[in-house]
């Protein structure tokens, strides 16, 4: 709302107070109109108003811009304020192409640039900087961080979309300070939303609204599910009965429902019975028939599956070219429901929920959109559903308004990222794309190691590869960042290890030792001169690692059958970092080197 602004009274050109909606768009061009075609009009707004400050030029439309050109030609006295690196409200009709031609609009205006950045540590703006930079129609700018140097942006390895919502609720559990999960559109929140309402942890939602549940692709589907369940409603089949693919014709639906209504059998029953019924709906109807009972016996996400898939609404969504993330978000959410019944009912209190949402906690995750968090900061920010077809919406622009789109996608993830002040996290999905995040992965920094070095072999990707627990048995690594793996086991348990808890906890088999031969004879292995053989596979007992882990202090000497005499440097649960004067720094994980024989304490020939 702009206050201040006045609106005409009568014709005799006295005016009266009043307030403006700046996204009124009628009133708006009124107040316009008004200005251009009267000059005393317009001499008196410039007399009333001969200073302006705009400030989030970047926002303003380009008929605002147009007023603001008027009101300011008398005096020239204008200060705006914008950064067109992020204008991302072109749904409301933003313009920044006003700021790039600013100095042909005011000829005789200075542009002072302002490149000091006050919030985010320079790994965050390195990244930023790095991707805003290959945008068109920009100013040639560099934002430079004013703070110390930090941590590095985190890149979380997901298997797939749902392992993102389960590393955000682990990390619900335990996280403190300022933590914010931003997305592009509401609909991402929802399964987080229902996962921490499941689990009772506390959370901030910013401006939610239920949009998601009257998308016409949801009520569909609650639609198809409502007629399985009761095989008389008329109304929900005129609502879908062209959207199955079924080849049922408008007059055959009409028919079948004005029978049922007086016949006391089903729809489906008296379609059968209209003769000019062709035979490929004569068929479809058929199959309905057994088909619907079934899907409310399956579990939910199988149940939506067959709508899906068997009911052919997938190709009625692509011919209109519906929003099909809508039907992700549904899998995701049936993947805890028993079946459909109770995925329609978690759906309406979802719903309730996010229309009227209770008090917000003072704690917990702070939920929020991209276009909410403007303006905003967080010390931790984690951005979720980074993926082509929802950030970015447009992948492959291919005229002038897809590029104009696409570029202002682009903004919206640079100013997602800005919003971190100490740490950023992004997800990559394994199994989607992801145009930002592959862009984004070539500014960050890779981990260097020695080839010998045994965590040269940590580099490969750990998302998707089999873990076995000496108790919880076979699980599978479901998300991992930087030695911290989510692992889900085959009993549902999820949870976050780290590299070294693994090794610890890991499940250990052990086979008979075989002999080397040569032309069928066994063979001693014989050790080189000065050294011990190394005792391969030797098993420790547990009172012989606890006494190897407590000697493993700084300073200590050690000796390694490869490198040598070296230095312990320090020791991190089963790692140890060891210097040797000609190899440099080393990693082991020091059980295991003990008991293959790799490693020793100087002076301690027992292991």
């Amino acid at each position: 709302m702009v206050t201040g602004l006045y609106a005409i009274k009568d014709a005799k050109s006295t005016f009266m107070p009043c307030t403006v909606d700046v996204n009124d768009a009628t009133a708006i061009r009124n107040f316009e109109h008004a200005v251009r075609q009267k000059d005393s009009i317009l001499a008196y707004f410039q007399d009333a108003f001969p200073y302006i400050c705009v400030d989030e030029a970047q926002d303003t439309s380009k008929i605002q811009h147009a007023i603001i050109q008027l009101l300011a030609r008398k005096t020239g006295n204008l200060f705006m304020v914008g950064d067109e690196d992020q204008s991302i409200y072109g749904f409301r009709a933003a313009y920044p192409d006003a700021l790039m031609r600013f100095e042909q609009t005011y000829p005789k205006a200075r542009v002072l640039l302002m490149e000091e950045n006050y919030r985010s540590t320079p790994e965050i703006l390195h990244l930023a900087n790095g991707f805003i930079r290959k945008n068109t129609d920009r100013r040639p700018k560099t934002v430079r961080p004013t703070r110390v140097s930090g941590a590095n942006v985190h890149l979380i390895s997901a298997a797939d979309r749902t392992a993102q919502y389960a590393w955000l609720l682990d990390m619900a559990a335990h996280c403190d300070g300022q933590t914010a999960v931003l997305y592009r559109n509401n609909d991402s929140a929802l399964p987080l939303i229902d996962l921490m309402e499941r689990q009772g942890f506390p959370y901030r939602c910013r401006q939610m609204d239920d949009t998601f549940f009257t998308h016409r692709l949801v009520a569909d589907l609650l639609d198809i599910i409502a007629f399985a369940k009761d095989r008389r409603n008329t109304e929900a089949f005129l609502r879908i009965y062209y959207k199955i693919g079924c080849g049922i014709t408008k007059k055959a639906a009409e028919y079948a429902c004005e029978a049922c209504q007086h016949s006391g059998k089903t729809v489906l029953e008296e379609l059968l019975t209209f003769s000019p019924l062709s035979q490929y709906a004569r068929d479809s109807t058929a199959g309905l028939i057994d088909l619907l009972p079934q899907i409310l016996e399956e579990t939910a996400a199988r149940g939506l599956k067959r709508i899906w898939t068997e009911l052919r609404y997938k190709d009625y969504v692509e011919q209109q070219q519906l929003d099909g993330n809508k039907f992700e978000i549904l899998t995701l959410l049936a993947e805890r429901e028993a079946d459909l019944n109770t995925l329609v009912a978690r759906l309406d209190y979802l719903r309730m929920l996010v229309s009227a949402p209770p008090e917000p906690s003072s704690e917990g995750l702070i939920l929020s959109t991209v276009h909410s968090s403007k303006g905003l900061e967080y010390e931790t920010v984690y951005l979720l559903d980074v993926l082509d077809g929802i950030l970015p919406a447009v992948t492959e622009p291919k005229g002038p308004e897809e590029q104009r789109r696409y570029q202002e996608e682009r903004r919206l993830f640079y100013v997602a990222m800005t919003r971190a002040k100490d740490h950023l996290y992004l997800f990559s999905c394994l199994d989607r794309g992801s145009a930002f995040i592959r862009e984004s992965r070539r500014e960050l920094p890779v981990e260097k190691t020695e080839e010998d070095d045994l965590f040269a072999a940590l580099r490969e990707e750990l998302c998707g590869k089999a873990y076995y627990h000496g108790q919880k048995g076979r699980g599978t690594v479901r998300a991992a960042c930087e030695g911290r793996c989510m692992i889900a086991y085959t009993d549902g348990e999820t949870e976050t290890l780290t590299v070294g808890q693994m090794y610890d906890r890991r499940r250990v088999l052990r086979a008979a030792p075989s002999r080397t031969t040569v032309q069928g004879k066994p063979r001693a292995a014989i050790p080189p001169a000065g050294r011990t053989a190394p005792q391969w596979d030797r098993s420790l007992t547990s009172e012989e690692t606890t006494a190897l882990m407590a000697g493993a202090v700084r300073g200590r000497k050690v000796i390694h059958t490869a490198f040598g005499a070296g230095t312990i440097v320090s020791c991190q649960g089963a790692v140890m970092t060891v210097q040797f004067p000609q190899s440099g720094e080393k990693k082991f994980v020091l059980p295991d080197a003990m008991r293959r024989g790799l490693l020793r304490y100087d002076g301690d020939d027992s292991v």
